[in-house]
């Protein structure tokens, strides 16, 4: 069953298998989420599970269906705030320790890592978000939209600058091992 099959099944069915589907799909997903941006494990599938819990009380609230995704990432990220005020932490770095996909073709994986999260770390916390949400998450620019709570052409914009400033970081870096290089995105 595809990835939407099992979000839609859940948003129409009610049913305890649906959600044990759904939860099965998004948990790991909902855990990288928040791993990648600091939390630890526990925290992580903490939050992960409520994040779902809160998903499964409230679908009836979600009026279209096909902003699934967008809103279970607007849901996380409010949960993610949450904790870091009643935690007293701030979102200052990224971890890319728990990506588990790295390039295909990439020989030298944990260099990729280190040469991505040094880049990464020239970026602002809400650069590094907006960065994550498209190139992590892989989610479209209305999906990010929706996410933010931000208009789309706010979304494209961020992108765009951040994609430059990231390209200006890493000019320095071509010739290393691992090295990255930036394409431009012709958006969605």
């Amino acid at each position: 069953m595809s990835e939407q099959a099992i979000e839609r099944e859940f948003l129409e069915q009610h049913s305890i298998a649906a959600f044990e589907r759904l939860f099965a799909l998004w948990l790991p997903k909902l855990q990288r989420f928040f791993l990648v941006r600091g939390c630890d494990l526990a925290t992580a599938e903490d939050l992960a599970q409520d994040v779902l819990f809160t998903a499964y009380r409230h679908r009836a609230s979600l009026r279209n269906h096909e902003l699934f995704r967008p809103w279970l990432i607007k849901v996380a990220r409010n949960a993610l705030l949450q904790d870091l005020r009643r935690s007293g932490r701030s979102l200052t770095r990224v971890s890319l320790d728990y990506l588990e996909q790295v390039p295909a073709g990439w020989i030298h994986a944990s260099t990729f890592r280190v040469l991505l999260a040094d880049l990464l770390q020239t970026l602002s916390p809400d650069e590094q978000q907006i960065v994550l949400l498209r190139f992590v998450e892989e989610l479209e620019y209305h999906e990010i939209a929706t996410a933010l709570d931000v208009p789309i052409g706010t979304v494209k914009w961020r992108i765009h600058a951040t994609r430059a400033k990231l390209v200006a970081a890493s000019e320095g870096r071509r010739d290393e091992p691992g090295s990255i290089e930036l394409a431009t995105d012709s958006s969605r």
